[in-house]
């Protein structure tokens, strides 16, 4: 079977974290990525990471090239954050992320 190579935005919140776990224990999935602000506490073969200061802007080519699948984790709360905060967080991250893709 033709193995698979995975990206996962926001792999260390609580959906991400779970998401990394199960995409690391596939025997489909060749390579998982990891994209977000700070980097995953844990090691695997399978695993690489990238992390950047601000999602929304992030344009480093080597984490998009070759990705069959993105498992999107980023996220906030209705009433967490400022308004236009928590449009950035849920409309332009994901947006910049997708068009990288």
């Amino acid at each position: 079977m033709n193995q698979k190579t995975v990206l996962i935005a926001g792999a260390t919140g609580m959906v991400g974290g779970q998401a990394l776990q199960l995409a690391l224990a596939h025997p489909d999935i060749r390579e998982v990525r990891t994209l977000g602000r700070k980097v995953v506490n844990q090691s695997h073969p399978k695993l690489k990471q990238w992390t950047a200061e601000d999602l929304g802007s992030y344009k480093d080519a080597n984490c998009f090239t070759g990705v069959d699948t993105l498992l999107f984790c980023v996220g906030a709360y209705t009433g967490a954050l400022k308004e236009a905060a928590f449009r950035y967080v849920n409309v332009d991250i994901p947006y910049a992320i997708a068009k990288q893709l």
